[in-house]
């Protein structure tokens, strides 16, 4: 799975790129693209809410057979994690810090340094350790049948509970590219005119564009989740332990692995390039620049 932030839809319009603090004629935009692995935990599912509760009959042996209804929940990871980095005010102050160091006008060793300042983050931990809500998920239920085998003269009261598997999922920033847009004068101009930094490359492949950095998949984070089960079985009540009490939540903690493949190429957006020119007018003009924020 891959996925990138900001969303190119944002970056359509003046107000998706961050402007400079010391001048209306900067604008830049960092668009990180992030690659997601998904794995199995190595927990046994676990119990969580009860289902039913019941007592067996006393007396000669007998089966028990019971109709229950679960909910499965499917979430969209790709929404709930660009909508999360999106809104990651980390994310946008390593952003800022790093346009601030480098400057639009001094971008000759520029590839290196960003790489060298998110590598340096990274290490650091750029998330600390949280729990967030999921975003977008997509609700079904499923009927099943459990059944019990009961043995005579046992009387004891037993549960239907919910159980639930765990997944992680190890993100890795895979790519990073990045365009400043300036307005500025040369010569006898009277109008201030739109440059681009740095320059697109000639060719038409857009992994030889001079703004596209290779992060190597480095670790970002890992997300623990619960994967409700689409089976259930009986438990004695003395055994049942309330193990999943909010399954709706995602943790967020540093990841302990590395990714050494190879991760797809975030060749299918449309470029910085691209985007910035439905954003920015060719030459600087306030008014037409306030019509495309709206």
């Amino acid at each position: 799975m891959l996925f990138s932030v900001p969303v190119a839809g944002s970056l359509k319009r003046p107000n998706g790129w961050m402007q400079a603090d010391d001048s209306e004629y900067v604008y830049y935009i960092f668009r990180y693209h992030f690659f997601i692995k998904k794995r199995q935990s190595e927990l046994p599912p676990q119990m969580g809410e009860r289902f039913r509760t019941f007592s067996s009959p006393s007396g000669e042996s007998t089966k028990i057979v019971e109709s229950v209804t679960i909910s499965e929940r499917t979430t969209d990871f790709s929404s709930t994690l660009t909508s999360h980095y999106s809104n990651s005010i980390q994310l946008a102050d390593i952003t800022t810090s790093i346009a601030a160091n480098i400057g639009f006008r001094d971008l000759g060793g520029a590839k290196a340094e960003i790489k060298g300042r998110l590598s340096e983050t990274l290490e650091n931990g750029i998330l600390e350790e949280r729990v967030i809500q999921r975003a977008d998920h997509v609700e079904k239920e499923h009927t099943i049948m459990v059944e019990r085998n009961i043995p005579e003269n046992i009387t004891k009261n037993y549960v239907v509970p919910a159980w639930y598997q765990q997944w992680s999922l190890d993100v890795y920033i895979s790519f990073v590219d990045y365009l400043f847009v300036n307005y500025e004068r040369k010569g006898l101009q009277i109008r201030r005119r739109r440059i681009k930094t740095p320059e697109a490359a000639k060719r038409r492949n857009r992994e030889d564009h001079s703004n596209l950095i290779n992060m190597d998949n480095k670790a970002v984070c890992c997300i623990k989740y619960w994967q409700p089960l689409t089976h259930s079985r009986w438990v004695e009540e003395d055994s049942y332990h309330l193990n999943v009490e909010y399954p709706d939540d995602i943790i967020v903690s540093a990841s302990e692995r590395t990714h050494h493949g190879h991760s797809p190429r975030p060749l299918s957006l449309p470029s910085l390039y691209e985007l910035s020119e439905k954003a920015f007018p060719h030459r600087f003009d306030r008014d037409e620049i306030a019509r495309r924020v709206a």
